[in-house]
């Protein structure tokens, strides 16, 4: 039972061996696979010519690897000496090193003890003083170290000295394993003519072992190299296996050896060898049919008039060039899209002051919340956590839709209102009073939807700063304040950086808050833009700019999303570019 588990078992490797093989080497071999190549061809022409030429660069060098062999003869003790002392000076070596490295190490740890106690100093200047002191201990240490071929980032720095001995030690290890001491005659002679063989000629491995075996190299009793096969048999062999190439050659004109996959075989390799592309196929299919086509679609309506009057197939539109774009900006007074550049005019300045104000809202007031939570003292943290986890539940169109409604002037919001001041709230009801009055509750019904998702994500960048930060800070005679803004906003807004861009671009682009709570009202004066309103975003205007039934506007509300992603993608590579997550990365602890 035991041979046939260890039976199995070398099978089972073999397999994966076979499997890797196939995967990484640059041609399939005939012996473990059939077919099996990107065409569904199998070519083993290219094999067969590598291989022919490999033979013929050891045979045309055979004699240089005999004399490589016989010049060897005689110094296996010399090698052996040679590592003996080679062992030896490592060792010393690797003592001197870590003596000096924990020198080093004492030295930086007395100095900054020095600085922190120098109680005639100020914060800043100690600050300066300690960076200057760590850049110092880092260029000794690296010079020392000899590892790295430029000046190290301070995060690989401190890395590098929390390993600094153990990979010093390991390193000493490593190479005295690998300096035998102990080669006989013949094996000195092979090892050195192996790696003569794969230095100087590129042979693998595996090939020079093959050659120095057809070589059958042996060291006689008087010294004399003896051959299996000699430099006239290599000779008559180079000659034979050129002409058998020659023939080859000719007879491959095509540079192709195989055997086609048949239709079956093809659709079977679908669901094994190649089921990679099956499985890939559907979704490449869906991003193509539901992305790709309908974004160039959108792009190319920019460019023409199809609007009402212009609908296939009873109507054919045409391309009208940039004249949707002009109209957007500059469209005729005596037009019906007259008012069209004022309304996309304060539609964009909007767009952008809620992006800015819903963002920051959430973000500082998110961690803040956060921060009460985790405070030391706090009791049920974790109910406070699932509280707002539990809003996160409920669909957000939900809540907004419910919230609308409340605050309504016929909504139990809206009438305790009434109750309460006398006057209506008239919240997205038409008036220039009533604009502002909704925008300001918008931004206050956004903060209580999207406070939570800053709260979650803040808490496990909260619980992981390092707290040997704030003691120090502590020490160091920092307030709370102080340690909020040099310590926990920095960090915070470190690893949050590129989160925070993701939610002003989802702010600009944020449909749901707007369209559930006001459907973009009040509404802007003018009939050919009836229904789009002074808190319309401008995906909340495109939207309106399509599905206005009477008058449609597809050519100029694709003009708005190319506005929209021109905006979006300029604010997100600036933003991106300036955030101390890419501009400090190599700084992070």
């Amino acid at each position: 039972s035991k041979l046939n588990k260890i039976t199995n078992k070398i099978k089972k490797e073999n397999h994966k061996l076979s499997e890797i093989n196939k995967t990484y080497s640059p041609y399939a071999f005939t012996s473990e696979t059939i077919n099996n190549s990107k065409f569904g061809k199998f070519n083993v022409y290219h094999i067969k010519v590598a291989n022919y030429e490999t033979w013929k660069r050891f045979l045309s060098n055979y004699e240089t690897f005999v004399d490589v062999f016989s010049s060897n003869i005689g110094h296996s003790s010399d090698k052996n000496a040679e590592n003996a002392n080679e062992k030896i000076l490592i060792k010393e070596r690797t003592l001197e090193k870590v003596a000096k490295i924990k020198e080093l190490k004492e030295a930086h740890y007395e100095k900054v003890k020095e600085i922190k106690s120098n109680k005639d100093l100020e914060m800043s200047q100690i600050y300066t003083l300690l960076e200057e002191e760590e850049v110092s201990y880092i260029h000794e240490n690296t010079i020392l170290m000899n590892s790295l071929n430029e000046f190290p980032s301070v995060k690989n720095a401190k890395a590098m000295r929390k390993e600094e001995i153990k990979e010093v030690t390991h390193a000493a290890k490593r190479d005295i394993k690998y300096l035998k001491t102990n080669y006989s005659e013949y094996e000195y002679c092979l090892q050195t003519l192996r790696d003569y063989m794969m230095i100087n000629y590129k042979f693998t491995f595996k090939e020079a072992t093959e050659f120095i075996k057809y070589m059958g190299l042996k060291i006689g009793k008087e010294g004399e190299v003896v051959l299996k096969n000699g430099i006239d048999v290599a000779k008559e062999k180079l000659s034979k296996i050129e002409e058998e190439e020659q023939i080859y050659l000719e007879s491959h004109e095509d540079k192709y050896e195989g055997k086609s996959k048949t239709f079956v075989q093809q659709i079977k390799s679908l669901f094994n060898e190649k089921f990679n592309i099956t499985i890939l196929a559907l979704p490449l299919t869906g991003i193509c049919l539901f992305t790709i086509v309908p974004l160039i679609f959108s792009v190319l309506v920019a460019f023409t008039n199809f609007e009402k009057g212009h609908i296939p197939p009873t109507d054919l539109f045409t391309w009208n060039g940039l004249t949707n774009f002009i109209n957007l900006f500059n469209a005729d007074p005596e037009s019906d899209l007259a008012i069209l550049p004022i309304a996309i005019g304060k539609t964009v300045v909007w767009t952008l002051c809620w992006a800015l104000i819903a963002t920051f809202s959430n973000y500082i007031l998110g961690i803040i919340v956060a921060l009460m939570i985790n405070k030391q003292g706090i009791k049920l943290k974790k109910l406070w956590r699932t509280v707002f986890v539990l809003t996160i539940a409920i669909p957000q169109f939900i809540s907004l839709m419910s919230i609308g409604i409340l605050l309504k002037d016929t909504g139990a919001l809206g009438t305790l209102w009434f109750n309460i001041f006398g006057s209506k709230l008239g919240f997205a009801e038409n008036s220039d009073n009533n604009a502002i009055l909704s925008k300001i509750i918008i931004i206050l019904v956004n903060i209580w939807v999207g406070i939570p998702y800053t709260i979650l994500s803040t808490t496990g960048i909260l619980l992981n700063i390092p707290k040997d930060l704030y003691e120090s800070a502590k020490v160091d005679g920092a307030g709370t304040v102080t340690q909020f803004v040099k310590i926990t906003m920095p960090y915070i807004l470190f690893v949050t950086g590129p989160y925070l861009i993701t939610q002003f671009i989802g702010n600009i682009n944020n449909f749901n808050v707007i369209y559930f709570l006001t459907g973009g009202g009040p509404a802007y004066p003018g009939s050919a833009l009836a229904g789009l309103g002074y808190t319309d975003l401008l995906i909340t205007f495109l939207y309106k700019l399509v599905t206005n039934a009477s008058n449609p506007q597809y050519g100029i509300a694709s003009a708005v999303g190319i506005v929209i992603f021109i905006i979006c993608s300029f604010i997100s590579i600036v933003m991106y570019n300036k955030s101390g997550s890419v501009k400090e990365e190599d700084q992070f602890q």
